[in-house]
């Protein structure tokens, strides 16, 4: 009793709006799962272009399994882009789907606290509930609606939810960022380091008069020369394939809030009643003085 005697105390409509039937549903990709799937599609790659050992599609084969490490990590990197665009693709397209199903009825009377409750009561038994970002916002929305009974409040923190969406929303493609930085990055270390190789292979070249070592630093260099310009290749390719669809798709999810804020401006906010809705009634001075400021 003593603890809840020194706690303070918190504005009801406070307390409505803030709490939280689960998480905070976002738009971000599980990282474990693309890691997976970066893995699971290098390993796929890398056996995929055996049968080209030997044929027409030889050089397929030798980019891949002939020029060392670095190809497999850019392989690897390129396929968690690909993991976190169908990932992040699937939650928009679902949240998109919520949107155009309008979960709020237009018959359902926003002065009526009562019906208004039980509406917001019965959000969390959807199943959508625990990943749509709409639905969410709705049930905080009315919660902080039912407890201030005002619109300009409600609106300002609309406001800032959707500011934070899209923070939040930009925040998740911090590592594909990365990732598309990387490999390019990459594609130079290899190149760098096939140079190295090659340049190994000429000092060899210039001390022996042995035919057969001759060949061997030959080799060498051929070897060397072939890592140095396919890896900055791959690199190369991969980041131009993939930078089309990630700028594309990132645009798909910025008008995914862009529609979010519309539904919530259109659909609830515009509906709520105004101040000077209200009747006002005039009981004594106080009130008379108060309907004045109003």
């Amino acid at each position: 009793m003593d603890n809840d005697a020194q706690t303070p105390e918190v504005a009801p409509e406070i307390q409505a709006a803030e709490s939280l039937r689960g998480a905070r549903p976002s738009t971000d990709a599980n990282v474990f799962i693309m890691v997976t799937v970066g893995i699971l599609g290098t390993l796929i790659t890398s056996f995929g272009v055996m049968p080209l050992k030997g044929t027409k599609a030889d050089y397929l084969y030798g980019i891949v399994n002939q020029r060392g490490p670095v190809q497999y990590l850019e392989l690897l990197m390129s396929f968690m882009v690909v993991a976190m665009l169908f990932l992040k693709s699937r939650v928009v397209n679902r949240n998109l789907r919520v949107i155009a199903s309008n979960p709020l009825p237009h018959d359902l009377d926003l002065n009526n606290d009562e019906g208004l409750q039980e509406f917001r009561g019965s959000l969390p038994q959807r199943p959508e509930f625990a990943w749509s970002i709409l639905l969410n916002r709705l049930d905080r929305a009315i919660a902080l609606w039912l407890g201030s009974k005002d619109v300009g409040r409600v609106a300002t923190w609309a406001q800032s939810e959707s500011s934070r969406d899209q923070g939040s929303s930009d925040s998740s493609y911090a590592l594909s960022r990365v990732l598309m930085w990387a490999i390019p990055i990459l594609g130079f270390i290899g190149t760098v380091q096939g140079l190295g190789q090659a340049v190994a292979g000429f000092g060899v070249l210039g001390g022996s008069a042995d035919v057969s070592a001759i060949k061997s630093a030959i080799g060498q260099v051929t070897v060397g020369l072939g890592v140095a310009f396919d890896t900055t290749l791959l690199a190369l390719v991969l980041t131009t394939l993939l930078m089309f669809p990630l700028t594309s798709f990132q645009r798909k999810e910025e008008n995914l809030f862009g529609e979010l804020d519309n539904y919530l401006d259109d659909v609830f906010l515009a509906r709520l009643p105004s101040p000077e809705q209200k009747p006002i009634v005039i009981e004594n001075l106080e009130d008379s003085i108060e309907a004045a400021f109003r």
